[in-house]
């Protein structure tokens, strides 16, 4: 068995937590993570986390149901209730969220909530959390395609939760250092999974 970073739980020769930037951002970022994200090797919200200097990562589980003792395993609630401070706002594709690119100054967010997992996690969070419904929401236009080749994007505009906090944080900080940084580890971290599979199924080939 291939030993694993305790960190990042990638395998250690692809661990990357040395080469994480240190990015002194003013604006909080709290991720709300499914469950099944957080294990995912190639995930992005842990490496954003591990960078951020103000920043916070929550599992979101939902309770264990009795059901699931006796073998069966419905679909649980995934509400997860948390106090947020004031001027937090959600970052989140709803039809009726304002592009932060489009803000007057004193309009931006002091905080922001973004939910991490496949399309359908994330849609199932906030389903079941209405408080994240209360919360101002906010969307980004990304300037530039996702660098998320481990995973495929549902559609091109589409980004990783890393991309999506990043392209943020480039909006909200104009003069905020080490977020390019940033990106460009994260392009490397899915160059060198992508020609290990290749080589992998050359291999076999």
């Amino acid at each position: 068995m291939r030993a694993s970073c305790p960190t990042c739980y990638r395998p250690v020769d692809l661990c990357l937590c040395a080469d994480l930037p240190r990015v002194a951002n003013r604006t909080g970022i709290v991720v709300l993570q499914h469950v099944r994200e957080h294990l995912h090797p190639f995930g992005s919200a842990r490496m954003l986390v591990q960078s951020l200097r103000r920043s916070e990562l929550r599992v979101v589980r939902g309770p264990r149901p009795a059901a699931a003792t006796a073998g069966r395993f419905p679909q649980v609630s995934l509400h997860h209730a948390m106090a947020v401070p004031p001027r937090t706002g959600l970052l989140y594709p709803h039809p009726d969220a304002r592009l932060l690119g489009a803000l007057e100054p004193d309009e931006l967010p002091d905080h922001l909530v973004l939910l991490d997992g496949t399309w359908a996690h994330a849609k199932r969070i906030y389903d079941d959390n209405p408080w994240l419904h209360d919360l101002p929401h906010y969307a980004i236009a990304p300037r530039r395609p996702s660098r998320y080749l481990v995973r495929r994007e549902p559609r091109p505009e589409c980004v990783s939760t890393l991309e999506a906090a990043v392209e943020a944080l480039q909006r909200l900080e104009p003069e905020l250092a080490g977020t390019e940084a940033l990106l460009a580890l994260f392009a490397r971290m899915n160059l060198e999974q992508v020609a290990r599979r290749e080589a992998a199924t050359t291999r076999r080939s």
